[in-house]
C-alpha cells in the first residue's frame, strides 16, 4: 500500500494486539509513533489507535512502554477520552501499578465514569489482592450504573484473592444476573482456599449446568492446597473423562500423592504422562531492564550475566539466612535427597529474574518480574525477604494475581498459603537448630500467619502432621508440643499492644482454633492416639501445657480425634477432616453460650476471653 491511512493501521494494531502477537503490535505502535506526519491530511491517530496500543502493554506486562503510549495520547487530548481512561486503567492494573490505575479511575468526571470504567478499576483492586476495597468500591457504584456479570465477577475475584470467604458468597447469593461457570469457578475456588472442600465440591455437582474442565482443575487444585487425595482423584477422574489432558491436571495429582510421599503413585501418574505424551510446561520469568526483556527459566545458565547472577544469589541467600530463612524443602515434591531439593529451589527463574534485578538496577529501584506459572511457597517467602534486606519493592505477577513485596510484607498477606517459620525466629528469639525440630516435628511446615489490621490480631497456626511422623518418631510428638507452647507464648507476647484487652480476647480465641486444627490433623486412630499421647505427655503438667486454657488440660487428642469423627458422622461429611472447621464453629458457640460471672457480675462469654477484663482487674 503506497498510502496507508489511520484506519489501515488502526486494523493491523487491533488485530494483532487482540490476537497473539502484542509485541508486534507494540513494534508497529512505536514505528507509528515515528511516522505518524505520513499520515494522509487531517489524519492523526486516535482512541482507537491508543486501546489498541495499550491492550498490547496489558498483555506482556510493560510499564515502561505503557507509560510511553500514555504521554503519546496527551499529545492529542486522547488522555481524557473515557475509552482510553479506562484502557489505562487497565493497562496500569496489570502492569503493576495500582496506584496509577486509581489515579486514571480518579481522573474521570464522575458523572462521565461507565460500567467499563468501574469494572475496569474494582478488578484493579482484585488482581493486586486488595478484595476489602474492591468490595467497598463496587458498594460505591452509583445507582445509575447497572452492575452486569463482569463487574460480579471482578468482585468475587477481590474476595477470592483476599480469602473474604463470608464476603464472597454474600455477593455471589445477591447477584442480579444469572451465574454463568466463571462465576462458579470462582466460588469454588473461595471455599476450595479455605478448607471447605464439601460446599465446594457441593458446588459443583449443584450447579444448573455440568462443570467444565475449568471447574475440575478448580477442585482439584484445592484438593491439592489440602493433600485431600479421594477428592483429588475424583477431580482427575472426572477432567479424564472430560478428555483433559494438560500437563496441570497430572502435575497436581502427583503433588497431592508427592506429599503424603505415596512414590509409587506417584511414578504411576507419571509413566501415564508419558504414555499420552503430555510435558510438563516449564516455569519462566521474564523482566524488564532499561526496556530490554530478559527471560530466565528453571535453572538457566543462557544469560550473558548468569555468573554473576548466581554469585548474587548466594549473596541473597547469606542475606536472609540472617533473618531466619531456611529453604522450605517440602516445596520440592520429588523422592531426593535433601541438598538436592535445596539447589532444586535456589535456582527458580523468579529468583534469577530477582537476581539479576538487583544487581542491574540502581539501589531503591522497583523490579518487576511475570511469571508464567503461580509463585511457590518458598520464592514467596524469598522475595518477601529480599525487600526487606535490601530494601526494595518487588512487584510479581503470577499466573494468578499481583504480589507486591515491601519492607517483608506481601500484599496477598501469605494468602497464598506459605509458611512463615521465621516469624517465630524474629517474634520469640529461638535459635534455628530448635526451630527445625519443631518444624520436622509439627510437620512440613509450622506456619505463622500473622495479621494486624486497626486494633484487631488474629494469629493462625497451621501444621499438617503426617501420620507416619507420629507413628515412627515419639519424639516428633514431643516437639509437636513445643510447637503448641510456641503457639501459646507467641499470643501471650502480643499482650505489648496498646490495645492488650482486645488483643488477648482475639488470640485467645485463635489459640483454640490451633489447638483444634492441629488435634485434628493427627487423625489417628483410638488405640495409637492414646498411646501416644501418654508417652510422651507423661506428667500434668506436660498435659497442662499442652492445651490451652479454654479447652481445659484434660481434653485429650484422643478425645478430640473420636469427636471429629463422629460430628463427620452426624452431619453426613464424606471426608473427614472437611469437618474440622464447621466442628470448630460449633465447639466455638457451645463455649460462647454459657456465661461466666465474676464478682456476681457478667464478664463477656465462657472461652471466648481467658483473661480477666480491666474493669475487674482495676478493682482488684
Amino acid at each position: 500500500m503506497t498510502v496507508r491511512d489511520v484506519a489501515t493501521w488502526n486494523s493491523l494494531l487491533a488485530g494483532l494486539a487482540q490476537g497473539t502477537e502484542p509485541n508486534l503490535a507494540l513494534a508497529l505502535f512505536h514505528r507509528l509513533a515515528n511516522s505518524f506526519q505520513e499520515l494522509p491530511s487531517r489524519e492523526e491517530p486516535n482512541e482507537v489507535t491508543i486501546v489498541a496500543a495499550l491492550s498490547a502493554c496489558a498483555q506482556i506486562g510493560l510499564l515502561k512502554d505503557g507509560m510511553y503510549v500514555h504521554e503519546f495520547a496527551k499529545r492529542f487530548g486522547l488522555d481524557r477520552n473515557v475509552r482510553v481512561c479506562n484502557s489505562l486503567i487497565d493497562m496500569y492494573s496489570k502492569c503493576g501499578s495500582l496506584s496509577r490505575a486509581l489515579d486514571v479511575f480518579h481522573s474521570i468526571k464522575p458523572e462521565d465514569q461507565t460500567l467499563v470504567s468501574y469494572n475496569a478499576a474494582i478488578q484493579a483492586h482484585s488482581m493486586h489482592g486488595h478484595g476489602g476495597d474492591a468490595l467497598r468500591l463496587f458498594d460505591e457504584m452509583p445507582t445509575r450504573i447497572e452492575p452486569d456479570g463482569v463487574t460480579y465477577l471482578a468482585v468475587l475475584c477481590g474476595c477470592n484473592h483476599s480469602g473474604l470467604v463470608d464476603d464472597g458468597l454474600r455477593v455471589f447469593n445477591s447477584m442480579r444476573v444469572a451465574p454463568n461457570m466463571k462465576h462458579y469457578g470462582t466460588i469454588v475456588d473461595l471455599l476450595g482456599r479455605a478448607g471447605r472442600l464439601t460446599e465446594a465440591y457441593d458446588t459443583v455437582i449443584s450447579m444448573p449446568f455440568p462443570a467444565d474442565i475449568v471447574l475440575w482443575q478448580t477442585l482439584l487444585g484445592a484438593a491439592k492446597m489440602h493433600g485431600v487425595v479421594e477428592l483429588a482423584e475424583l477431580a482427575a477422574n472426572k477432567l479424564a473423562e472430560l478428555g483433559s489432558n494438560v500437563d496441570g491436571d497430572y502435575v497436581l495429582l502427583s503433588n497431592v500423592y508427592a506429599s503424603k510421599a505415596r512414590w509409587m503413585d506417584v511414578g504411576r501418574v507419571r509413566d501415564t504422562m508419558r504414555s499420552n505424551d503430555v510435558r510438563k510446561v516449564p516455569g519462566f520469568s521474564y523482566t524488564e531492564i532499561d526496556g530490554v526483556m530478559h527471560k530466565f527459566i528453571n535453572g538457566d545458565k543462557e544469560h550473558p550475566r548468569w555468573q554473576e547472577i548466581y554469585r548474587a544469589l548466594e549473596d541473597i541467600v547469606s542475606r536472609i539466612s540472617e533473618l531466619g530463612y531456611e529453604p522450605e524443602t517440602s516445596n520440592v515434591l520429588h523422592d531426593i535427597g535433601e541438598e538436592e531439593k535445596q539447589y532444586a529451589l535456589c535456582y527458580h527463574s523468579e529468583k534469577l529474574a530477582i537476581a539479576f534485578g538487583l544487581i542491574a538496577t540502581p539501589p531503591g529501584e522497583t523490579l518487576r518480574v511475570i511469571k508464567n506459572l503461580r509463585i511457590c511457597g518458598d520464592c514467596h517467602v524469598v522475595a518477601k525477604l529480599i525487600s526487606k534486606a535490601y530494601g526494595r519493592v518487588i512487584v510479581i505477577r503470577d499466573r494468578a494475581r499481583f504480589h507486591r513485596f515491601e519492607d517483608g510484607q506481601c500484599s496477598c498477606r501469605d494468602y497464598c498459603g506459605v509458611w512463615a517459620i521465621w516469624f517465630c525466629v524474629k517474634l520469640l528469639g529461638f535459635q534455628k537448630h530448635f526451630i527445625e525440630r519443631c518444624h520436622v516435628a509439627s510437620s512440613q511446615g509450622f506456619v505463622t500467619f500473622a495479621t494486624v489490621e486497626g486494633h484487631d490480631a488474629d494469629f493462625v497456626f497451621y501444621t499438617r502432621q503426617e501420620i507416619q511422623d507420629v507413628d515412627g518418631e515419639k519424639d516428633a510428638g514431643r516437639a509437636g508440643m513445643i510447637s503448641y507452647k510456641i503457639a501459646a507464648h507467641a499470643a501471650d507476647l502480643a499482650k505489648c499492644h496498646p490495645y492488650a484487652q482486645a488483643w488477648d480476647d482475639t488470640l485467645s480465641k485463635a489459640r483454640f482454633e490451633f489447638r483444634w486444627l492441629d488435634q485434628f490433623a493427627l487423625y489417628l486412630d483410638p488405640v495409637t492416639t492414646m498411646s501416644f499421647h501418654d508417652e510422651t505427655l507423661p506428667s500434668e503438667g506436660a498435659k497442662v501445657a499442652h492445651f490451652c486454657s479454654m479447652c481445659g488440660p484434660k481434653s485429650c487428642s484422643m478425645k478430640i480425634t473420636e469427636d471429629i469423627r463422629k460430628y463427620a458422622d452426624e452431619h453426613g461429611y464424606r471426608i473427614v477432616e472437611e469437618a474440622v472447621i464447621p466442628g470448630m464453629n460449633a465447639m466455638s458457640a457451645e463455649f460462647l453460650a454459657a456465661r461466666k460471672t465474676i464478682s456476681g457480675e457478667q464478664h463477656g462469654e465462657a472461652g471466648g476471653e481467658i483473661y480477666v477484663p480491666e474493669s475487674y482487674t482495676a478493682r482488684k
